[in-house]
């Protein structure tokens, strides 16, 4: 097909698809065939769709990876099968039961069965990484050491500049307190991964000075596990928080800004 989205490639063989300010879409182009990160939700999946028909025809799509439970990350997925797409989708055992409920029929390929990689035929290898962050189980990472990137999911959510304002993006904090050693095994394991790029769930793409924005997470003043649970007013931000991105899902930001800034 050639290369018909030259302005939306990232780097040899990586694409950013569609445009969703709730989910980044991404191809990554293996052999001729593709991988798709992160579909998105239905209300973003004509965009996805036209981007991806434009680089490489459906049936050429052999893996579909869904790194999140949240239906924000891959509602789209029913519509991609009614449109024929006969793909294995990489996920964690936790969030293919999530897709079967929801009436997802592609064949799963569970990470924490396979050893928390994907070899493909031609050679790539992909990493998935399970961050304790979690305030969901079956939340999981990508790291493509051929392309040098990083698909970070909702890692570095409170160092994104996204369009939710301080309030939300602070409020991501709460999950990473209590998480101290796995969290700095975790980050140490990527300061040491050859990695030129972040690949984000939501916000831009970090590729420059990579190492020192992993470090910004790496220097966090963590907790070591054994704290109380957070303050009844933590808990009350973080509830906050959440009911606030999900405002973001439904109506218009600014509109958002204005009620809470006149409250």
């Amino acid at each position: 097909m050639g290369n018909q989205l030259a302005d939306r490639m990232i780097t040899e063989g990586l694409y950013a698809v569609g445009k969703n300010v709730d989910c980044n879409a991404y191809l990554l182009m293996e052999g001729g065939n593709g991988i798709l990160i992160d579909p998105g939700p239905v209300a973003g999946f004509e965009a996805v769709f036209a981007d991806v028909q434009r680089l490489l025809p459906l049936d050429k799509i052999t893996h579909v990876i869904v790194q999140h439970q949240s239906s924000i990350c891959w509602a789209s997925l029913i519509l991609w099968e009614q449109k024929g797409l006969m793909a294995t989708v990489v996920t964690h055992g936790a969030t293919a039961k999530n897709l079967q409920h929801f009436g997802v029929s592609s064949d799963s390929y569970l990470i924490e069965e396979q050893g928390f990689e994907l070899r493909l035929p031609a050679g790539r290898n992909l990493q998935f990484f399970v961050p304790p962050y979690i305030h969901l189980e079956g939340i999981f990472i990508t790291y493509d050491a051929l392309s040098k990137t990083l698909f970070s999911g909702n890692l570095f959510t409170a160092f994104m500049k996204r369009h939710q304002e301080s309030l939300v993006e602070e409020g991501y904090e709460g999950q990473y307190l209590t998480y101290g050693e796995w969290m700095q095994s975790l980050m140490n394991r990527l300061l040491r991964s050859d990695i030129d790029r972040i690949a984000p769930r939501m916000g831009s793409l970090v590729d420059s000075d990579v190492a020192a924005f992993i470090s910004k997470l790496h220097e966090w003043e963590y907790g070591n596990g054994n704290e109380s649970k957070l303050s009844s007013s933590k808990r009350y931000l973080l509830a906050c928080n959440r009911v606030v991105e999900k405002l973001h899902t439904l109506y218009d930001p600014s509109d958002i800004k204005k009620k809470i800034k006149k409250e």
